[in-house]
């Protein structure tokens, strides 16, 4: 039986996804160990790895876009495959999250709190973002529809959305930040929120051709205005910090700074996995290794923080024995290294995809060795 052939995967995607999944450990690690809530300096450090939500939110808008604009799909096929790879991994995991938290006995208030936690993601930190892919999946035949006018208007869909955002987060930031009103109450959990990062996404996968072109030609440029988006990141940072005395205040994910920073980021990456791509056979031990970072990212995901919060744990002594930047760095390579190890064992069960959404890296070898037709991830 011959497996219908899709669009060939972008591999230069893969570096994305990659270097966020690690800065996501990153962030989490710098937040525990070099003391996130209170330090300049990890402030700083934070402000800058807080590109990462944004950045997988406009690869998401870019995987489902390239994957489906020049073949519309079943919609009840598109919500059934899509949603049981997020749904059931979402149920999964807020389950044993919540175990974490709240005593199994007696089941009844488990089973509540575990209930209560699933509307918005609360089972732990990280979850809002398999809400956010849900509720976007939802949203897309409408999100599709923009693409299409996107088109022939790319530059009138990216201001409009771009002005959406800059405005929503001026008004979070600097309105309604921490009073827990309006649309702030659910901020970051609400789809509408990174708007212009699926937007951005979605539209550099409508034109892809003409933009992998353009990045490929523009890479010193583009770098060029990568450090003067973090130096006016950093810039502000400084400020506000100045101006409140409050560092989470300063180093907040969803401020109108990050935008800059992180959608310049988010097309710097691309360009560096283009070049990556275009010298693959010399680079091919390192690639290879980014390419199962990448296929194994949203497990990464899922695992981390139940293993960082094992570490912290079992670190408590160290924490003010050892230098805080070493332990962070110990920590984020110690996270990324077992979590990868653990995804590639679960990876290799029946049971994967209800799990972690996916077998993808033993996909990928069956493509490599010919047993299929390549699917984008």
């Amino acid at each position: 039986m011959s497996v219908a052939v899709k669009k060939p995967h972008v591999k230069s995607m893969d570096l994305v996804r990659a270097v966020t999944i690690v800065s996501v450990v990153a962030v989490h690690s710098t937040w525990y160990t070099a003391g996130g809530s209170s330090s300049f300096a990890a402030g700083l450090v934070l402000n800058w790895l807080h590109f990462t939500r944004e950045a997988f939110m406009a690869l998401t808008g870019f995987v489902l876009t390239y994957s489906v604009i020049d073949r519309p799909p079943q919609w009840a096929r598109f919500w059934s495959k899509r949603y049981r790879l997020v749904l059931f991994p979402y149920l999964i995991w807020s389950a044993l999250y919540i175990a974490l938290k709240v005593p199994l006995w007696p089941l009844s208030g488990y089973v509540l709190a575990w209930l209560k936690s699933l509307p918005t993601g609360s089972a732990w930190f990280h979850l809002y973002y398999l809400l956010i892919t849900m509720q976007f999946y939802l949203a897309f035949p409408l999100f599709l529809g923009l693409m299409h006018w996107a088109r022939r208007f790319p530059w009138r869909v990216l201001g409009s959305a771009l002005i959406f955002e800059v405005l929503l987060m001026t008004y979070d930031q600097y309105v309604l930040h921490g009073s827990g009103l309006g649309i702030n109450r659910y901020t970051g959990v609400e789809v509408w929120t990174y708007a212009w990062y699926f937007v951005l996404g979605g539209v550099v996968a409508v034109h892809w051709p003409q933009v992998s072109a353009w990045l490929l030609r523009h890479t010193r440029k583009l770098g060029v205005g990568l450090l003067g988006a973090g130096l006016l990141s950093a810039l502000t940072y400084v400020f506000q910090e100045h101006m409140t005395g409050s560092v989470n205040f300063a180093d907040a994910v969803l401020q109108p700074s990050t935008i800059l920073f992180a959608s310049t980021l988010f097309l710097n990456l691309v360009a560096w996995g283009l070049v990556m791509e275009q010298h693959a056979h010399r680079l091919l031990s390192h690639f290879s290794l980014i390419e199962r970072i990448s296929d194994r990212s949203f497990g990464i995901y899922l695992l981390h923080p139940m293993i960082l919060a094992g570490l912290m744990y079992g670190w408590g002594l160290l924490h003010s024995a050892m230098n805080p930047w070493l332990l962070d760095a110990s920590t984020v390579t110690l996270v990324v290294t077992i979590t990868y190890q653990i995804i590639g064992l679960i990876g290799r069960t029946r049971l994967s995809p209800w799990i972690i959404g996916r077998a993808a890296y033993l996909v990928r070898e069956e493509v490599a060795l010919g047993k299929m037709a390549p699917v984008e991830s």
